[in-house]
């Protein structure tokens, strides 16, 4: 996973959106970024027929001036209701977390690997952290 998080490229087989959720400012020397990962209803999650979940989602963060990068790591498992599966079937789902970073610029790069099929999806996108 680690040399998913280092490749150039994104990885396409799991589709999935990421939004950046609206954090007040800290006097910390760290601040809360949240974010929400959102899998449509075509990324098949949990799988057509099934109702478990087992997602390891791999956030790596480099800072615009060097520097060695920030690694996070988060997992969702668990079964879904019969009621819920058929939501996210017809709806997709989302996920909410955060990261903690130092106010600076980043390039963060979001490897999501769902466990139980192997399949990977990734997204880079820059970060100001204020």
């Amino acid at each position: 996973m680690a040399a998913g998080l280092a490749a150039p490229l994104d990885f396409m087989e799991l589709p999935f959106t990421l939004s950046w959720a609206s954090n007040p400012p800290s006097p910390e020397a760290k601040r809360k970024v949240g974010f929400v990962v959102t899998f449509p209803p075509e990324a098949e999650m949990p799988e057509p027929t099934g109702n478990q979940l087992n997602l390891e989602i791999l956030v790596r963060a480099n800072g615009a001036h060097g520097g060695n990068p920030q690694n996070a790591t988060f997992n969702a498992a668990g079964q879904l209701s019969p009621e819920q599966a058929q939501q996210a079937h017809e709806k997709g789902f989302a996920l909410n977390n955060v990261i903690e970073l130092a106010p600076g610029e980043y390039t963060i790069k979001f490897l999501i690997h769902d466990k139980l099929t192997g399949r990977l999806g990734s997204i880079t996108v820059p970060l100001k952290v204020s």
